[in-house]
């Protein structure tokens, strides 16, 4: 009989040990925070700043005129270059137009880096003037479009151009828009020698260089008048 006990209590004993073991099994993983929860923790902190673009600059008023008139003269000039292989029949205004061409499209695309870096939406737009200039030039055909293709967008958006760069490169205050400036200025005046040259060469009279000349001289006062209103400006609360 007794033997008989200690075989039914056998078992009982040990599905009792099993059913504890796992009892406390539970209550520790239970105690335990989970890994997941722990590991999470410190990447979805983390990530955010990891992530986060740095705080860009804002350009100034007087560096985004620059910019924006820059980008309206390179966009002529190239969109000018492109009519000028279409229509002329001249070698040496082809030869011309497709070095402005190259020449400014590089300038338009450094110029696109740069304002992009600042957080500046693109504007490598035409303004009003250079646009009307486009169509005007774009009614011209043979020596006519020739000669003004020459004066117009050789000499005269080009001394633009010069004097444009010249100031920026002494008064800007972005370091990039200030490097990119005085880097530009060489080529500027090689193309504007070279312009000249042509002008020569395809016969425009003197009477239209004066035009050109004094189209430059007054965008160039404009250009001062505007300045020079905004340096008197008093600023707010002042």
């Amino acid at each position: 009989m007794a033997g008989t006990s200690r075989r039914l209590l056998a078992p009982l004993c040990a599905t009792l040990l099993v059913i504890v073991l796992v009892a406390c099994s539970d209550r520790e993983r239970e105690a335990r925070p989970p890994e997941s929860s722990t590991a999470a923790a410190p990447d979805s902190k983390a990530n955010p700043a990891k992530l986060r673009a740095p705080s860009v600059p804002a350009l100034t008023p007087s560096d985004h005129d620059f910019a924006k008139t820059a980008a309206s003269g390179a966009t002529f000039e190239v969109e000018a270059s492109r009519l000028a292989l279409h229509k002329t029949q001249d070698p040496a205004v082809r030869t011309f137009a497709q070095r402005l061409l190259d020449g400014h499209t590089r300038i338009g695309e450094q110029l696109r880096t740069i304002v992009r870096a600042a957080g500046v939406a693109d504007m490598l737009a035409m303004n009003a003037a250079h646009s009307a200039d486009l169509e005007r030039l774009g009614r011209l055909e043979g020596r006519d479009f020739d000669r003004e293709y020459a004066a117009q967008v050789g000499i005269a958006v080009l001394q633009q151009a010069v004097r444009l760069y010249d100031q920026a490169s002494r008064e800007i205050t972005d370091a990039q828009l200030k490097s990119f400036a005085e880097e530009t200025m060489p080529q500027l005046r090689e193309r504007l020698q070279e312009a000249r040259a042509l002008a020569r060469q395809v016969g425009v009279s003197a009477e239209r260089l004066k035009l050109a000349n004094a189209a430059d001289e007054s965008t160039a006062s404009d250009e001062g008048r505007k300045r020079a209103g905004r340096a008197t400006t008093p600023a707010p609360g002042g």
